[in-house]
């Protein structure tokens, strides 16, 4: 099961968290999949439907990966190029950072995702790279092979109410079998 990703939302939580994060790309990528998983826990869903993969060094939100590495012209994506917001948004930065050139649009967020944006950058904030890696490393992670899809399933499961959080899912997220 999984949500219908919304590229430009994505877009906009990657400014949000490179913005509070001085452009850390590492910092920001994390921030997302802590605010993700926050978003889960409290609310029951997630903030723009991102998949996540294991990578060599922890779980990282793929489409606002494949973002940064558009901006570095290490990938190409042709819905980044539907998205009316993605234009002009980030310079390259280097391998290790990610420029944004505005903060986000508000008005993309909710109440929730808000919080949960701001709980992701502050578990983040002022740490450096092991750190933020090892408390990235949970038994979701852990238990998917690298360079392979995390299950949304393993990754709930890792919550506090995590059976109860994905019998919600269940009920309320788009099937990957259903047309999309």
């Amino acid at each position: 099961m999984r949500n219908r990703l919304d590229p430009e939302k994505a877009i906009e939580a990657l400014l949000y968290t490179a913005n509070r994060l001085d452009g850390d790309k590492y910092a920001a990528l994390k921030a997302l999949y802590h605010a993700e998983k926050y978003h889960l826990e409290n609310f029951g869903s997630q903030i723009y439907g991102e998949t996540f993969e294991a990578l060599q060094f922890g779980p990282v939100p793929k489409f606002a990966y494949n973002i940064t590495r558009h901006v570095q012209r290490e990938w190409q994506t042709e819905l980044l190029f539907s998205c009316s917001n993605f234009n002009g948004a980030f310079n390259a930065g280097t391998n290790r950072t990610v420029r944004p050139n505005r903060d986000a649009d508000g008005d993309f967020f909710s109440k929730s995702d808000l919080l949960a944006l701001d709980h992701g950058v502050e578990m983040c904030r002022g740490k450096n790279f092991h750190r933020i890696h090892k408390e990235s490393l949970d038994d979701a992670y852990r238990a998917t092979p690298q360079n392979c899809g995390m299950a949304i399933e393993n990754i709930v499961s890792t919550l506090p109410d995590g059976e109860m959080i994905n019998q919600h899912l269940r009920r309320n997220v788009v099937d990957e079998h259903d047309e999309l």
